[in-house]
């Protein structure tokens, strides 16, 4: 498959993991591990962020933490996306360039959480919103990255049901 025709059928994380390719071979398709990880990291964040703001607007509601948890969340165990993931993250620590791009995909991810959640955060704390927005980011960030370690580690866990008894810490106070 040349890379252009690559790029423009891998469209998101899972459907790279699920290809049946080994992960030279997906390698092979790009010119860079790097550019394979911007790739994917992009399309799969807007995509994520797109469909959870339009939603919300279409249903005339505010975004909140536990929507976005239980919205980002479900996805990450599609498939091997959590073992994807954590090799990434092992790839990040011994490449700078990689390095570069996780932290520019983080403050991506964080720039749309942010969009998303703060309506709710000024609705609910006022002049506080941009300052709580943040730390329920870090809550949400942190918490994804756990279950994204556990899914991967133990592959039979009822994620699931982990997703459904951890989404309360998200509600509002």
């Amino acid at each position: 498959m040349a890379p252009s025709a690559w790029v423009a059928t891998a469209s998101s994380i899972a459907e790279t993991a699920s290809s049946g390719l080994s992960a030279g071979s997906i390698y092979s398709h790009f010119s860079s591990k790097a550019e394979l990880f911007r790739h994917v990291a992009a399309e799969l964040l807007e995509d994520r962020a797109t469909s959870i703001g339009d939603a919300a607007r279409t249903a005339g509601r505010m975004v909140t933490p536990r929507e976005i948890f239980l919205n980002y969340a479900s996805k990450l165990p599609i498939m091997n996306v959590p073992q994807v993931l954590l090799q990434v993250w092992a790839e990040v620590l011994n490449d700078p360039d990689l390095r570069q791009l996780m932290a520019g995909n983080l403050a991506l991810l964080e720039q749309h959480l942010t969009e998303l959640l703060l309506p709710w955060g000024e609705a609910k704390y006022g002049e506080e919103a941009p300052q709580r927005v943040a730390v329920e980011i870090e809550a949400l960030l942190t918490t994804a990255q756990g279950i994204i370690v556990r899914s991967a580690l133990l592959p039979s866990a009822d994620v699931g049901a982990l997703h459904q008894r951890l989404a309360p810490r998200f509600d509002a106070e």
